[in-house]
Parts: C-alpha cells; sequence; structure tokens
C-alpha cells in the first residue's frame, strides 16, 4: 500500500507540473497577440519596431512562401549577362611589331590593352598582352588578331552565361533597399536614444550589404560587357650573323689559354699525387721492410 501510494504522488506531481505549464504558455501567447508592438526579424537582430511598419517592411521583402521577392523582374529587359573570354597562341615575325597593332586592333573595337610584356632572351623572344574588347564586337576582334599571326598554335574561346547570378543579386539590392527604407520610417517615430542607436546600428549593417551588391553588379556588368582576350606570341626563330663578335684571332687567345689552364691543371695534379701518394706509399713501404725484417730474424 505504501508503494502505491507512493507512485499516485508521483503522477499527481507530474500531472500539475503538465497543467501549469499549458496555463502560463497560453497566458503568454494573449498577452504578446495583444500588445501593439512586435519584433521583425530581418536576418541581422531583432529589431523593436510598430505593427504597422513591420508588416510593410516583411510584406516588402519576402513572398508568403519565404522565397525572395522576384516582382523586380518585371521591369528588367530580357538581356543576357554572357562573359566570354579567348585565349590564342601565335607565332609572329615580330612580338614588338605585332604588339603595336594589337594596340591599334584594341583601340579599333572599343577596346584598351589591359596588361602586356615582352621577354627577351638570346634564344627566343615572346610577348603577351591581354586585350579587352567590346563585348558585341569579340568574334571579329578574335578574327583580326589571329590575323597578324603567321601560325595558329592554340585558339579558344568560351562564354559564361551569368543572367542568373545577375538577377539574383538584383532581386537582392532590391529588397535591400526596401529593407533600408523601412528603418528609415523607424527611425522617424523613434522616440528613445536606445531605440535610434539600434536602428542606426541597423541602418548602417543594411548600407553596408547595399554597397556590397552594388559592387558585385558593378562587376559583372564590365566583365560583360568588355570580353577579354589573352595573346601569348612567339617570334620566329632565325640564325644570325653577328660580324661585330666573330674574332678569329681572339678565339686562338682563348684557346691557347686553354690549353695553357690544361696543362696548369695536369701539373698540380701530378704533384698532388707525388705528395700525397708518398705520404701514404713510404710509411707501407717502411712497415713491411721492418715486418719482413723482424720475421727473418725470429725465423732464424
Amino acid at each position: 500500500m505504501k508503494n502505491v501510494k507512493t507512485i499516485w504522488i508521483w503522477v499527481s506531481s507530474i500531472i500539475i507540473i503538465l497543467l501549469a505549464a499549458i496555463i502560463l504558455v497560453s497566458l503568454r501567447g494573449a498577452s504578446t497577440s495583444s500588445m501593439d508592438p512586435v519584433y521583425i526579424d530581418y536576418g541581422y537582430d531583432e529589431v523593436f519596431m510598430e505593427s504597422e511598419f513591420a508588416e510593410s517592411a516583411a510584406s516588402s521583402l519576402y513572398l508568403a512562401d519565404g522565397s525572395l521577392d522576384r516582382s523586380y523582374d518585371d521591369d528588367v529587359s530580357e538581356q543576357n549577362y554572357i562573359i566570354k573570354t579567348g585565349s590564342i597562341e601565335m607565332r609572329v615575325d615580330s612580338v614588338a611589331d605585332a604588339m603595336e597593332q594589337l594596340e591599334t586592333t584594341a583601340a579599333t573595337y572599343a577596346g584598351y590593352i589591359q596588361y602586356s610584356y615582352i621577354d627577351r632572351s638570346d634564344e627566343f623572344v615572346d610577348g603577351f598582352a591581354t586585350v579587352r574588347v567590346d563585348a558585341s564586337v569579340f568574334a571579329a576582334a578574335m578574327d583580326d588578331i589571329q590575323g597578324l599571326a603567321t601560325a595558329i598554335h592554340y585558339s579558344q574561346v568560351s562564354s559564361d552565361d551569368v543572367t542568373e547570378q545577375v538577377f539574383d543579386i538584383q532581386a537582392r539590392l532590391s529588397n535591400a533597399q526596401a529593407e533600408e527604407e523601412s528603418y528609415l520610417e523607424v527611425l522617424n517615430i523613434a522616440t528613445s536614444v536606445e531605440d535610434i542607436l539600434d536602428v542606426r546600428r541597423y541602418l548602417s549593417q543594411v548600407r553596408e550589404t547595399i554597397e556590397r551588391y552594388e559592387a558585385q553588379l558593378e562587376y559583372y556588368e564590365t566583365a560583360t560587357s568588355l570580353a577579354t582576350i589573352s595573346v601569348e606570341m612567339t617570334e620566329e626563330t632565325s640564325i644570325l650573323l653577328d660580324s661585330d663578335t666573330f674574332r678569329p684571332s681572339q678565339s686562338v687567345v682563348e684557346a691557347a689559354q686553354t690549353v695553357v689552364s690544361l696543362a696548369q691543371s695536369l701539373v698540380i695534379a701530378v704533384i698532388w699525387i707525388i705528395i700525397v701518394g708518398g705520404g701514404i706509399l713510404i710509411p707501407i713501404a717502411i712497415f713491411y721492410w721492418l715486418a719482413g725484417k723482424v720475421y727473418r730474424r725470429l725465423k732464424k
């Protein structure tokens, strides 16, 4: 009986605790729903705002299913954003002349030379240039650049469609701007110093996000409006007879100096052999002579 009584006490206690928890949760929900001020999550922290502004801000940022609002698409033209790049490896008669012609070609197609260099050595001359031209005349520019070559070793063209990325950034930028406007409205009605400081902090965060999206859009705008062509050039190899450096008498002197150097090296080698070899062989010979002499005496 004692065990049954203990079990009933524990069960009753648990039931009472659960009922109390349910009553507290219900009261808290009712009190929250009856309050005018609410908290809206904008992706940073919770901001205390009047309900009318919170509702308008939330509706401007996201759709009912929680996805980004892409209503801006109705105002955007059906433009495709494509990054065009080309790469050419070719042989030319003169790298220096070809580099000058590349500058002219780039200017013809509303572009410029972004980077270039020429590497000269005793055996070869190489050159490299990064050419930026208007994307709308990319194919024509590729043909003109290849026309400068005496031989094409390698040629490649690629296109990267970034339209979806650009539209996504535009959507996020539009939503961030709407969010900034909502914070500005809240700032106009804020009364306490704490609320004003909080809203200003969130405004600073949103402004940073807007500037980041604007920088990304600017990058894509530049990358898609100007195509990039990488040109690697190698000069034709040729055999040149330089009369200024052809001096037979000098060659005779250099050959004689080489013979003298070899003779000196041979004499030095003999000296080393005599000294080092003698220093090793003489003690060995003395040792054998003494050992033989001792052996003969012991034998007698």
